[in-house]
């Protein structure tokens, strides 16, 4: 605190360097120094006042922070202590992880190698994964075709049962139409079984006649009366000779009697060819008609095995092809006996025409004959039936036998036709 300040000695040392001090100056800058002293002691005593306050408050802070540090100090120990533990522990769970470590590494390279095996299977597995696919695509279009099929299997099945029943209900009714044929046909057949009978008798009747009166006189009485019949027709109705129809009958013009009783024979031998043959017509429609029968009665199965058969879907088409076939076949042979039947009618109505025509016309001429026979012998014996005349006789189906049998042929020329 004694010395002067070094700013202010700075100061005097200027002063005296540059210029003599004066004793006023001097005691100026005394009074001055002395002032800034004061000031300076002044300052340097808050100063210190101020340093000795820090000074203690640092050494209450010094102590505090002492008993910190040894609050610290303990806390670190215990801190330590658990660190040490700690460590120790963490020492322990490093050589276990260690140990899980190797566990997991060898337990890498066993996946690695299963993962490597897997690896090469998984191109067989990709490969296995596209066929597996394209079968699956496969299957699923084969099951839709399956289905499609099925449908229409299904419809065809449906439209194959429809054409069943509408075959067994044609052939219940062809069943029916064949046994209303067969019994008109058996009518017919015995009706031609009774004509027939009843023709047969007629022939014996005629041929018996024709051996009793066959002699050469009465062949020629009945020339003669013939030709008188005719020339008096001929008369009458300007149309030719009657003994000339009568010859024109037999190919070769007129004959003589005893060419006339050999056509006599070859017409009852004729007629009873005729008759032969329409016997072996009735046999052969029984024969067709029992052939129909067996046919109709083959085809007329249960309708339940018909079900049975149209069952299996690839047998349907070919079931309903030859039942449509058959069906067909029935009809051409239905149709077919129905003209054999109507040209065996017409043939039997031509036969009868030609027949009644034939027995009316030998009617008239063996009565002619016994007539002429009679009134030469001078035979008086009871009256016979009224017999025709000649005009009557030129109007019998004999003389009209041009017009009765087919294309314009006579009855002679139809024996020789069969």
């Amino acid at each position: 605190m004694g010395r002067f300040p070094s700013g202010a000695r700075g100061a005097a040392q200027g002063c005296f360097h540059f210029a003599p001090p004066t004793p006023q100056r001097l005691e100026q800058e005394k009074y001055e120094l002395r002032r800034r002293l004061e000031s300076g002691v002044a300052e340097w005593e808050t100063r210190v006042a101020e340093l000795e306050g820090d000074l203690a408050a640092l050494r209450a802070q010094l102590g505090h922070q002492r008993l910190e540090q040894q609050d610290t100090s303990r806390e670190s120990s215990q801190v330590a202590q658990e660190l040490s533990e700690q460590n120790q522990r963490l020492a322990e769970q490093l050589s276990q992880a260690f140990q899980l470590e190797q566990r997991l590494q060898d337990e890498l390279m066993a996946l690695r190698v299963e993962n490597r095996s897997l690896g090469m299977s998984s191109a067989e597995h990709a490969a296995r994964t596209q066929s597996l696919q394209a079968e699956n695509l496969m299957l699923q279009e084969r099951k839709l075709e399956l289905e499609r099929q099925t449908r229409q299997l299904r419809e065809e099945t449906e439209a194959v049962q429809g054409l069943v029943e509408t075959l067994h209900e044609n052939l219940l009714l062809l069943r029916r139409e064949v046994h209303e044929k067969e019994l008109q046909l058996r009518a017919e057949a015995e009706e031609l079984r009774v004509s027939n009978r009843w023709l047969q008798r007629r022939v014996r009747e005629m041929a018996d006649e024709i051996r009793l009166h066959d002699s050469d006189a009465s062949l020629a009485s009945l020339q003669s009366e013939i030709e008188q019949s005719g020339e008096g027709s001929l008369e009458q109705n300007g149309g030719p000779p009657l003994a000339t129809t009568v010859s024109d009958a037999a190919p070769g013009g007129p004959k003589t009697p005893a060419q006339g009783s050999e056509e006599e024979g070859e017409c009852a031998k004729r007629v009873l060819a005729l008759t032969q043959l329409d016997q072996d017509l009735l046999r052969q429609k029984e024969v067709e008609i029992q052939k129909l029968h067996d046919q109709v009665s083959v085809w007329g199965g249960s309708p339940q095995s018909m079900r049975v058969v149209t069952e299996s879907p690839g047998d349907a088409l070919e079931l309903k092809g030859q039942m449509e076939l058959k069906l067909t076949q029935v009809s051409l042979e239905r149709d077919s006996m129905s003209q054999q039947l109507l040209a065996a009618i017409r043939q039997k109505m031509v036969l009868c025409q030609e027949l009644e025509g034939w027995q009316d016309d030998m009617e008239f001429i063996i009565k002619q004959q016994l007539k002429l026979q009679r009134q030469q012998e001078g035979i008086h014996t009871s009256p016979l039936p009224p017999s025709r005349s000649p005009v009557q006789a030129k109007t019998s189906p004999f003389f009209r036998r041009g017009n009765s049998a087919p294309n314009g042929t006579s009855f002679l020329s139809l024996f020789k036709k069969s």
